[in-house]
This record gives C-alpha cells, sequence and structure tokens, in this order.
C-alpha cells in the first residue's frame, strides 16, 4: 500500500532536515572554522590559493545551507496552515520569518529583530519541554542560557529601549549552557554503550587538547561560532561537550530528530549571531519537538501513538548574507 501524505510528511521533513544539518556542519566546518583559523596563519599568502578555494566553498555549502532552511520553512507553514493547527510553533516560526524579512528590507531594526529571536525562542521552549516531561530539565535550561545570551545582544544596540543588560549575564548564560551540555543525558533512556562513550570520549579529549594547546585561537573560535567566551577552565567545556557528544550518538541510530536537533542547536549557538544561525536553533527546536521518546512523569514507559504528531516540523530561515571571510594577507 502506497503511504498516504500524512505518512510521507514526517519522513520527507527527516530528510531535508538531514540535508540540512549535513550543509550546516560543513558550513560550520569550512566557513567558519578552517578559513578563519588559516588566515592566521603566518605566510597564508604563499597558499592563496587553497585559501580561496576552501572560502569559496564554504560560502557556497553557506548558500545551499539558507536555501535548504527556507524550503523546511516553507513546508512548515504549508502544512501548519493545510492541517488548521495554529500553535507556538507555529506562531515562533511565522514570528521570525516577518522580522528576518522586515529587517532585510530596512523596515526593522536589528535590536527589533534580535527581541523577535529571543521572543520566538521563548514560544518554542515551553512546546518542546512538554514532549519530555519529566524530563524537561535540559531543554528549559538551554532556553534560560539562549534567552540570557540574547537579552545582553539586544541591549547592545544603540535603539534599545531597555538599557543595556549588564555583562554579569554572560558568565551565568555561559554557566547554564555547560548545565545543558551535562544534563543532555536525560533526554535518551539508554544504558552506557561503548560506542557512544568512546565517541563522548574523543570529543572531551580533543575539546581539551585544543584548548590547552592553543586557548587563546579556540576561545576565539568558539566566541564567533557559539557564543561561547571561555569563561571556564578546559576541562569543564571538555566533559560538557563529550556528554553532549554521548548523548547525540546514543540517540542517533533510535531517534534521529533528536539527534537532529541536537546538532542543529550546536551549529547556530547561543547569543544572536545572525539570522541565519538564529534560524538553525528554532529548527533544532522545531526538530526536538518531533522526537519519539516522551516519557510520563516518574516512569520510563514510553508514551506512543497520535500524541507525538503535533504542528512541530522542521523549519528555519537564515540571512542571504555568508559570515564574513578575511582576504588572505600576510599576517605579521
Amino acid at each position: 500500500m502506497t503511504p498516504g501524505p500524512a505518512r510521507r510528511a514526517p519522513a520527507n521533513g527527516r530528510r531535508l532536515t538531514g540535508a540540512v544539518v549535513v550543509a550546516a556542519g560543513l558550513e560550520l566546518l569550512v566557513l567558519r572554522i578552517v578559513t578563519r583559523t588559516a588566515i592566521h596563519i603566518p605566510g597564508i599568502s604563499r597558499v592563496e590559493s587553497p585559501y580561496r578555494v576552501a572560502a569559496e566553498t564554504g560560502r557556497y555549502v553557506y548558500y545551499v545551507a539558507v536555501v535548504l532552511v527556507v524550503i523546511s520553512l516553507g513546508s512548515v507553514v504549508w502544512r501548519g496552515l493545510l492541517a488548521r493547527r495554529v500553535g507556538g510553533s507555529l506562531v515562533a516560526v511565522v514570528w521570525f520569518i516577518g522580522a528576518a524579512g522586515a529587517t532585510r528590507l530596512g523596515l526593522m531594526s536589528d535590536s527589533g529583530l534580535a527581541w523577535s529571536v529571543v521572543g520566538g525562542v521563548l514560544l518554542l521552549v515551553p512546546a518542546v519541554m512538554r514532549r519530555y516531561r519529566s524530563r524537561m530539565l535540559p531543554i528549559l535550561i538551554f532556553g534560560l542560557s539562549f534567552a540570557t545570551f540574547g537579552l545582553h545582544a539586544a541591549t547592545q544596540s544603540g535603539g534599545s529601549v531597555v538599557g543595556r543588560a549588564p555583562d554579569g549575564l554572560l558568565p551565568l548564560a555561559e554557566a547554564l549552557a555547560v548545565l545543558a551540555c551535562l544534563t543532555s543525558p536525560m533526554l535518551v533512556r539508554t544504558s552506557l554503550r561503548r560506542r557512544p562513550a568512546l565517541a563522548g570520549f574523543g570529543v572531551g579529549l580533543a575539546t581539551f587538547i585544543a584548548l590547552v594547546g592553543s586557548p587563546a585561537t579556540v576561545k576565539i573560535l568558539f566566541l564567533w561560532n557559539f557564543g561561547l567566551a571561555g569563561y571556564f577552565p578546559a576541562i569543564v567545556y571538555a566533559v560538557a561537550f563529550g556528554t553532549l557528544a554521548f548523548t547525540a550518538i546514543s540517540c542517533r541510530s533510535t531517534d534521529a530528530p533528536l539527534a537532529l536537533g541536537l546538532a542543529l542547536l550546536v551549529f547556530g549557538g547561543l547569543g544572536l549571531h545572525s539570522s541565519y544561525q538564529s534560524a538553525l536553533v528554532i529548527l533544532g527546536l522545531i526538530t526536538l519537538g518531533t522526537a519519539a521518546p516522551i516519557y510520563g512523569a516518574g516512569s520510563g514507559r514510553q508514551v506512543s501513538g497520535s500524541r507525538l504528531r503535533s504542528s512541530f516540523r522542521p523549519a528555519s530561515v537564515g540571512s542571504l548574507n555568508p559570515p564574513r571571510v578575511p582576504s588572505a594577507s600576510p599576517v605579521g
């Protein structure tokens, strides 16, 4: 029997979200990490051609990622309208689209877009929390962390009417982000398996070695790409990232939406870097809302059936300008 549109939609949405994850991951690696690191290497001008190829490849992948999230966004809105289901997720997506478009056309200030992104995330977080019930703590902590980062960033604009937020909010937001990583295993119910454990250990070890070996460069990359300034010792980030990697890999084969959602939250980062990265965060939260494991409070019983389907659908949108890549000029 040929599956109907209602059954094909979740599978198609997962494929599209998976494509966004691949494109965004390549963009993060090539454009935001490799090119930004290479430009600080002395004598990079002598190998300008490979650098230019990497930069152009990163820009191309960036535009592919933007196109994919725009398609995802259109699919979310379209399916929501067809189902006549107007919930927090659909409102958040439409709100974000309108704000990003208005800012692009010069009809809204950057400060207005910043507040719109924070508002959209705050609309999505409670809906995702209801999916996980007794295991909602990591989602709640992430929402508080993003809102705190966003509040600080939104009030830095000269057009802010609420004044500047104190700089002391940043260490608090970063501490919440670390705590969200450390509590992320609560999102899955699984025993400690060797492959995820080894992967988590490898990510943690690589993070620790990078931070100890070149703390200045790595912390700048953390700040530019993920919003983390590096207030805490290297071992804290090593354990946090290793734990998050363990969680994502543990659910990769049993609950793909959860793994994809976590990846998108990482690629989007914390704070308000660009509308593209904010879109990845919104997409990540919506994808987490479609994940399968919903547990009742105080029990290990998995709730299944039609209750798993809601107005959550993968979506997002990004700005049309890729992250700035420095030109390959000699570095002293």
